[in-house]
């Protein structure tokens, strides 16, 4: 019996690819046979580091005992593949469920409704509510990311650096920062954009970074704020759904979705209070590192990792 972890070929850095891997380790780790499963033959992801198990599809031979896991992007006609296999769909974003479906009432066809789904996994108290909200009778799993505090960690000594990534809702990122820099509210301040770097490039900026600008919308979780947070960063912006389990308003400034005049007032506030009462924010700052650190952990992610495969098994 082995569990193998379908996986898109994209070596760009994604943090949902990096929990595929991530769950192959843990279950290898707990003597539970699993693979990453790409198509090329020698693909491997490289933008961070791993020794984890690969297999391809092109010398792939599946038995009844396997478990095959799909992300939640694999839309409806999944249903139709590798039938008789055991299967878990690792939905990491709830939004993108029905990617791909057609809005014909009388169309059913979804991997939802097969016989051969075991399982569903999800990454957030959010997720988990809208899976079983929209498949009653589905078991719904959820675990816990975890956040690597050898990477992403607290460092006493912050730059006047705002990080954020472009690539995630570009359209509110292009009007939030131009706003800010037309209105004159980065004076004093860089701005340090975050994309296709290595993971070790990522932790570097977040550990020097002051504040941190969240766009994300929809997600499931939200790992770079999540990651941000680890690092001591004063997270703003949007929790994007399955972040609003970590966006707590005792560390962090949540912005309601899309209000983008309201998104520039709440920054323009937090660099206020950077600099008019900076050991009020250093001490937030801490205590979002603390709270990720101790709900997010890397042991807490591999314990309801595992009880979540060990569930599945024993149901059959």
């Amino acid at each position: 019996m082995a569990i193998y972890f379908y996986c898109y070929d994209n070596n760009e850095p994604t943090g949902g690819i990096k929990q595929i891997y991530r769950h192959v380790d843990i279950l290898n780790n707990a003597d539970m046979e699993a693979f990453v499963l790409h198509q090329e033959e020698g693909f491997l992801c490289t933008w961070f580091q791993n020794e984890t198990k690969i297999a391809y599809v092109s010398k792939l031979s599946l038995t009844p005992n396997d478990i095959l896991v799909a992300p939640e992007l694999v839309g409806p006609t999944f249903s139709r593949t590798a039938p008789g296999i055991n299967k878990v769909i690792f939905n990491q974003n709830c939004y993108y469920t029905f990617t791909g479906y057609f809005l014909d009432p009388t169309n059913m066809e979804s991997p939802y409704r097969n016989d051969d789904l075991k399982a569903v996994i999800t990454v957030s108290k959010d997720s988990a509510d809208y899976m079983r909200f929209a498949f009653p009778h589905i078991p719904v799993h959820r675990v816990r990311n975890g956040i690597d505090n050898r990477l992403f960690r607290y460092e006493e000594k912050k730059k006047r650096l705002i990080a954020f990534m472009p690539r995630k809702n570009p359209h509110a990122v292009t009007q939030v920062i131009n706003m800010l820099k037309f209105r004159g509210s980065l004076q004093g301040y860089e701005l340090a954009p975050i994309d296709g770097l290595s993971e070790e490039g990522v932790a570097q900026i977040l550990r020097e970074s002051s504040i941190f600008l969240s766009f994300g919308f929809p997600e499931g979780f939200g790992l770079p704020p999540a990651e941000a947070m680890a690092c001591g960063c004063v997270v703003a912006g949007f929790h994007g759904g399955g972040g609003k389990e970590f966006f707590w308003p005792e560390f962090s400034y949540p912005v309601p979705q899309e209000d983008i005049t309201g998104y520039v007032a709440t920054v323009e506030r937090v660099i206020d209070l950077f600099n008019n009462e900076p050991e009020t924010m250093k001490r937030k700052g801490i205590k979002a590192s603390e709270f990720i650190g101790a709900n997010y952990s890397l042991d807490k992610e591999s314990k309801t990792v595992i009880a979540a495969f060990q569930a599945i098994l024993q149901s059959g």
